[in-house]
């Protein structure tokens, strides 16, 4: 197998001059799947039974139960039914000890590189759900849809598509002029430098256990070969970078941001004062990020040249389809968002919306595309500055074409006193929609 992937890296390095990325990638893919066929063993596997706990020696002892038992049931004597009563009595005997041995193996396995920690815990659980019984009928203009491609349709044209915003395209003095935005004192990223050794590295670092992707390479493929896969991608990906073809930081999480909004509302409640809280979430966040706006802003923070150019293809003439119980929709265009599932896609995001805080005299934790903004109260003064930090909100969210769900909106009261006066009445508007926040005993953050 290595020697078949050393060649594919010298025709590799014979195209790489002449032959788009796109033709790069799929000679790689196809010419590596091909060598999968040829040079690795494969073996058809049996059904997989829906008690995992059921080894060989017990399907065994089930067929000479029901062989007994059919034998009895054809008319057979009072020796016959004892043979299958007692062939009943062995079988549920063996089952039952087997299947606690599984549960107990299960709860306290150790985990391996092969088998993450609880990984047969979880396959167990997923054994135990209801079956997946599809879409249920959709209805449409008063007429339900049953077939498959119907309703793969509707919810790729009514439900999914509608998510979208208009995905117009900004020049630079539009861009300006709308979003008053000036470039930063940041430092200017033209290009990466692409390194074969950290590409071997990060090959190092996947998790054989994992799915194959699309593409249908299995991770513990690129991982056995990461030493001579490596000089392949890092030509493909240099290729990529050079024409432009194509919780979400690390050691950041929804828990560390609750973590630290926690400590501050315990402080505040020791030290006698109340908090109000605004939790905010916006309407389909990661599908209405603009594309020239978020490239825009890219080039404000420093990010241009080749790679700017590179994430602007790498969002550019996407499309998307549904599919329901095996029938799939046609395709749309997507006009806008960032790829949800892909690593860049979370990161972009977070760009978009970095700039949200600012100029605000509240304080404010963001939860991906959910945002908290709270404030000591000690005075009616501090309940009209959360009311204008949230006009500041607002602005900020027609200016970069973003929209709050105000019915997903909500204050909260922090506060040790059960009659504490009423938290103030905030409004917050979202596309020409005013709509006052409820109040709530308790919001949950990042579902």
């Amino acid at each position: 197998m290595k020697e078949a992937v050393e060649k594919i890296r010298e025709e590799v390095d014979g195209m790489k001059d002449t032959a788009s990325t796109e033709s790069l990638w799929t000679h790689f893919k196809t010419e590596l799947l091909e060598a999968v066929q040829t040079h690795i063993p494969s073996k058809k596997s049996r059904p997989n039974y829906s008690q995992p706990w059921i080894t060989p020696e017990l399907r065994r002892l089930i067929n000479r139960r029901n062989r007994a038992y059919k034998k009895w049931k054809k008319g057979g004597g009072e020796d016959l039914k004892a043979e299958a009563k007692a062939r009943r009595r062995e079988a549920q005997r063996h089952l039952h000890r087997a299947y606690w041995d599984y549960i107990n193996a299960t709860l306290t396995e150790e985990p391996t590189e092969h088998a993450p920690k609880y990984k047969r815990f979880w396959s167990y659980i997923k054994n135990q759900k209801a079956a997946n019984v599809g879409v249920a009928p959709l209805k449409v203009n008063g007429q339900l849809k049953m077939e498959p491609r119907e309703k793969a349709d509707i919810l790729n044209n009514w439900q999914f598509q509608s998510a979208f915003s208009e995905g117009k395209t900004y020049s630079r003095e539009e861009f300006q002029e709308k979003c008053e935005m000036a470039e930063g004192d940041y430092p200017v990223l033209n290009s990466v430098d692409i390194a074969e050794e950290g590409v071997r590295r990060l090959l190092m670092k996947l998790d054989p256990a994992k799915a194959s992707g699309p593409d249908n390479i299995s991770a513990s493929l690129l991982k056995e070969l990461s030493c001579e896969i490596a000089p392949i991608l890092t030509t493909i990906y240099r290729s990529s970078l050079d024409t432009g073809c194509h919780g979400f930081r690390q050691q950041r999480s929804c828990e560390t941001q609750l973590i630290e909004l926690v400590e501050e509302l315990t402080s505040s409640m020791a030290s006698g004062r109340r908090t109000d809280v605004l939790v905010l979430d916006f309407g389909k966040a990661f599908d209405k990020v603009n594309h020239s706006l978020l490239l825009h802003k890219l080039h404000n923070y420093g990010v241009r040249g080749k790679i700017n150019k590179w994430i602007s293809d790498f969002l550019a003439n996407r499309c998307q389809a549904v599919v329901v119980e095996g029938a799939q929709s046609n395709f749309i265009d997507v006009k806008s968002g960032v790829p949800q599932g892909s690593v860049l896609g979370p990161c972009l995001f977070l760009v978009f919306i970095n700039d949200l805080p600012e100029n605000l005299t509240s304080k404010t934790r963001m939860f991906a595309d959910d945002t908290a903004m709270y404030r000591a109260i000690s005075s009616t003064e501090d309940h009209a500055h959360l009311q204008e930090d949230l006009e500041r909100l607002q602005i900020w969210e027609r200016k970069w074409e973003m929209a709050f769900n105000p019915g997903k909106c909500a204050t909260l009261r922090i506060t040790r006193c059960k009659n504490s006066p009423s938290s103030f009445k905030s409004r917050v508007t979202s596309h020409l929609k005013v709509a006052t926040l409820d109040s709530l005993a308790a919001a949950k953050l990042q579902e």
